[in-house]
């Protein structure tokens, strides 16, 4: 479970939420709605996701500490749980089943970031 010092925000229809590139530490796990995650290049946004309730967004900058790698936006009205790096690394310590659930989807995102870049010939 998530520490209860967490926020909620609501997103509107179309708003992004994370923008490829930014450099952010926030995660966000989804309470309600549905997000595409994209990749913007020279022939245009690429979707690679839509994720929707449970899932979680932003944990690679995050974790890591490293620019936006995609930018989100919801494609309809969403209420986001705000997750900050330090409560989600204090997860991950406290929890192997978290951290290799949260591998599983990262590799997963790998995996099909990479048949878009062949299919795009990136």
């Amino acid at each position: 479970a998530v520490e209860p010092n967490t926020n909620s925000i609501f997103v509107k229809s179309g708003q992004t939420i994370i923008r490829q590139g930014e450099r952010d530490c926030t995660a966000y796990i989804i309470e309600s709605g549905q997000v595409e995650v994209f990749v913007t290049d020279s022939d245009g946004d690429a979707v690679l996701a839509t994720l929707g309730t449970g899932d979680l967004i932003g944990e690679q900058s995050a974790l890591f500490l490293h620019p936006r790698t995609a930018s989100v936006r919801a494609v309809s009205d969403c209420v986001l749980l705000i997750v900050d790096s330090e409560e989600l690394k204090r997860k991950f310590d406290a929890s192997p089943a978290s951290t290799r659930a949260v591998l599983k989807i990262l590799s997963a995102r790998i995996a099909r970031i990479n048949s878009i870049a062949v299919a795009r010939k990136i």
